[in-house]
């Protein structure tokens, strides 16, 4: 097929590619074939950088040949606008220069007779040159001593001589050493130049066929013209399935042949999707009336749950409310406990008291017995004395009158001791009625010890039994409320769900819309649905 812009087919675009390449190779080879040799060993570039190199040296005197040092000398000697002064500072100069220079060429990999000649037989009166010139020749000089500077000077014309002959013979060496290495370049550039125009030509050969190789390869593997298989996949874009694709006998993986495959594939994924999406849609139909009565059951469930809770929490504040009041009987009652045994010490104490007034009754009943029995002795004494004094007459009558004052008051104690002795019987009495009730209450008080503690007990087991009781009611309340919550969520879900289904029927009509957006001839479609492999992959993809 010809490209419909321009007529040209793929082969020739690419032939002409092809030529292109070729042309620019070639060019480059050429161009390459003439920088070699313009830059080989001989050839221009290389002559005329040799012949600067060679211009420098007629010029400037070379510093590992003391020429010029011999030349300072022989000036010196001839007085020729030298001072000795300023020839030394010369030849200092020239010293240095030279042993610069020796010591660079020293360090470079010369062969052996080259740095023989030039570093060893050279060296050697080079130094005793620059020796005697500086320590003999130039001081006779500056003396005015004309056969010491003459002697001097012959001296150094002779290790002069010598060192020209190494220089020489270092010259020799170097020009042959050049020669050889210009020959083997110049056969070496030449050798490679053949190499390199045999691997231009091959490479270029080989190119040309690999090329012609790549364009079948390329042909027969896209199965048709690019333009063709551009113009098919931009119909399956826009969505028509329905293009006939014509294969060449046996293609079965050429481009054209996967796209024809696709388009198959897509025709039966776009047939299953239509299914499936009204499946889908019908499904998130019934699904979105599900969810709607279950989250009507969920919030009456979730409303009897919260009434439930808030009679539970009722409860456990009354139970709560009865364990603190039982907490502060049991508190109370403790108390009076305690306060009942110290009224049962106490009236211990009054029994103990009341058997001391006991016994001191009796002891003052005895006291009063001895005091009769002092009175009646007195009352006899005293009517003993009365009769005694009756007896003495006149003389006797204030005796009479003592031991009658004396019997008055021994009746008076007589009947003050029967007055004590009575109340001390009535005391003795009540006393010993009051020891009696003392002994019933301390029992009493026993009895209500006992009672109170008993009591104290029971509000201890009640008070424990309604902790564990509102314990108990506080988890209970809190599964319930956790109950609600857990209710809520799922009336949340179920809300949630049911936004879902309406948003995956919205989806499953966009999807049918886009699925309609392909048309599929009713016999591919037909086709299509007899393949096993087809139908399991589309469904396959429509589940996933």
């Amino acid at each position: 097929m010809k490209n419909g812009k321009n007529g040209m087919r793929l082969a020739h675009r690419l032939g002409m590619l092809i030529a292109v390449f070729v042309l620019g190779f070639g060019l480059f080879g050429l161009c390459a074939f003439r920088v070699l040799q313009k830059l080989e060993v001989n050839g221009p570039v290389y002559q005329r950088i040799a012949l600067g190199k060679d211009l420098v040296a007629d010029i400037l005197p070379p510093p590992a040949y003391i020429i010029e040092a011999y030349q300072v000398s022989l000036e010196m000697a001839a007085g020729l606008h030298l001072t000795p002064e300023i020839g030394v500072n010369r030849l200092k100069k020239l010293q240095v220069q030279y042993q610069e220079r020796h010591a660079f060429w020293a360090q470079q990999h010369l062969k052996k007779d080259l740095a023989d000649a030039f570093l060893v037989d050279s060296h050697a009166p080079a130094q005793s040159f620059f020796k005697i010139a500086i320590a003999e020749f130039a001081p006779a000089l500056q003396e005015g001593n004309a056969a010491g500077a003459t002697a001097a000077l012959k001296k150094m014309q002779t290790v002069y001589e010598t060192h020209r002959a190494a220089i020489d013979k270092a010259v020799l060496i170097v020009t042959a050493l050049n020669e050889a290495e210009e020959g083997d370049a110049r056969s070496e550039i030449s050798s490679n130049t053949v190499i390199l125009a045999a691997i231009f030509c091959g490479s270029l050969g080989l190119a040309i066929a690999v090329a012609g190789l790549l364009v079948r390869k390329l042909l027969k593997e896209l199965g048709g013209e690019p333009d063709e298989a551009a113009s098919i996949a931009r119909r399956i874009a826009s969505g028509d399935l329905s293009t006939e694709i014509a294969l060449k006998n046996g293609d079965t993986s050429s481009l054209l042949h996967a796209i024809k495959s696709m388009q198959q594939m897509l025709a039966g994924t776009v047939s299953v999707i239509q299914v499936s999406v009204d499946a889908v849609r019908n499904g998130s139909q019934e699904i979105a009336s599900g969810n709607m009565d279950l989250s009507a059951r969920t919030e009456h469930h979730a409303s009897a749950i919260q009434q439930t809770a808030a009679t539970l929490e009722r409860l456990t504040q009354t139970i709560q409310q009865t364990a603190t009041s039982a907490r502060e009987a049991s508190k109370l009652a403790h108390g009076a406990s305690g306060i009942a045994v110290q009224g049962g010490t106490v009236m211990h104490q009054v029994v103990d008291i009341m058997a001391a007034i006991s016994d001191s009754s009796d002891r003052i009943t005895e006291i009063t017995t001895e005091i009769d029995g002092i009175a009646f002795q007195t009352n006899i004494l005293s009517l003993n004395a009365a009769v005694e004094a009756a007896r003495a007459g006149t003389q006797g009558a204030g005796f009479a009158v003592v031991a009658n004052e004396v019997r008055n008051l021994a009746q008076r104690s007589a009947a003050a001791s029967k007055r004590i002795r009575a109340l001390i019987d009535d005391a003795t009495r009540d006393v010993g009625a009051g020891r009696g009730l003392v002994h019933e209450a301390s029992r009493t008080m026993k009895q209500i010890v006992d009672s109170a503690g008993e009591v104290t007990q029971l509000i201890a087991g009640i008070s424990k039994v309604t902790g564990e009781q509102s314990a108990s009611l506080g988890e209970v309340n809190a599964a319930v409320t956790q109950m609600g919550e857990v209710t809520q969520q799922n009336a949340a879900l179920v809300e949630e769900a049911a936004a879902a289904s309406s948003s995956l029927h919205e989806q499953a009509d966009k999807l049918l819309a886009l699925a309609n957006h392909f048309t599929v001839t009713p016999r591919l479609g037909r086709e299509l649905h007899r393949l096993p492999s087809t139908t399991s992959n589309t469904n396959n993809l429509s589940y996933t």
